[in-house]
């Protein structure tokens, strides 16, 4: 069994362990994203969802409009260095700056 297929197994596990339901509908499931249910509610009642998706964004799902659904994972600002492939800078490193990127790290399985 490879690396990913472990981590996922192993993520999966840990949430069969306190009894989250994986609740994405296959339309979801197509397009990478998992939505997972809480066994417990918030303080108003209500189910408590949270979505990742393929990307590494991962927010939490509010319904009944009682507050706006919100991101879980921390952004991060940086820079990253790109390799010029082509044209009279080839070889060079270009530097950019990156002003909204989300990790790739989620929150709801530790590492």
């Amino acid at each position: 069994m490879n690396n990913q297929a472990k981590k996922y197994r192993y993520y999966h596990e840990a949430l069969d362990l306190i009894s989250c339901k994986l609740v994405s509908t296959p339309r979801q499931i197509k397009n990478g994203t998992r939505v997972y249910r809480l066994p417990f509610k918030d303080a108003w009642g209500h189910d408590i969802d949270f979505a990742t998706y393929s990307s590494g964004y991962v927010r939490r799902l509010v319904k009944l409009g009682y507050c706006s659904c919100y991101q879980i994972n921390k952004k991060r600002k940086g820079t990253r260095l790109i390799k010029v492939e082509s044209g009279q800078h080839k070889g060079l490193l270009l530097q950019i700056t990156l002003k909204r990127t989300y990790t790739n790290r989620r929150v709801m399985a530790t590492d």
